[in-house]
């Protein structure tokens, strides 16, 4: 039996003091679906988790901010992000459209091709697994 909780006042929420401060509210805010979020509020006890720190990642990068999960991880409020998130220029801006042209293979194609394979078009791959626990039918529907 747990004791039952302590009824405290709210904590008062730490405004942002700088632009990137307030461009990183914002998207936590969009993304968790929770607001007001301060710059000394935690990211996992708001509601985050590694999928959702994924989602900030991005759109912070569409924002013209760079940090890594990593960073999250490690700085897990507003205010510890905007110490290691990085603004502007040097932002990588990737391609979305159809690729044209000649293109490298994969590692993986490269791998097949330096591999002596006698007759190629007859060439497959297949993986034996084994369950630990007995497998139940309807499951696999």
């Amino acid at each position: 039996a747990l004791p039952a909780p302590q009824a405290s006042a709210p904590a008062r929420q730490v405004a942002p003091r700088s632009v990137l401060e307030k461009r990183l509210v914002a998207i936590w805010e969009e993304v968790l679906k929770v607001s007001p979020i301060g710059v000394t509020d935690n990211f996992f006890e708001l509601g985050g988790d590694s999928i959702i720190s994924i989602q900030v990642v991005s759109r912070a990068r569409q924002a013209g901010i760079r940090f890594t999960p990593k960073a999250l991880f490690q700085h897990q409020t507003v205010q510890g992000l905007a110490t290691v998130a990085q603004e502007g220029e040097g932002a990588q801006l990737i391609e979305q459209g159809p690729l044209t042209g000649e293109m490298p293979l994969l590692p993986i194609q490269q791998a097949f091709f330096d591999t002596d394979i006698p007759e190629r078009h007859h060439w497959n791959q297949s993986v034996l697994l084994k369950p630990a626990q007995p497998l139940h039918a309807g499951y696999l529907e």
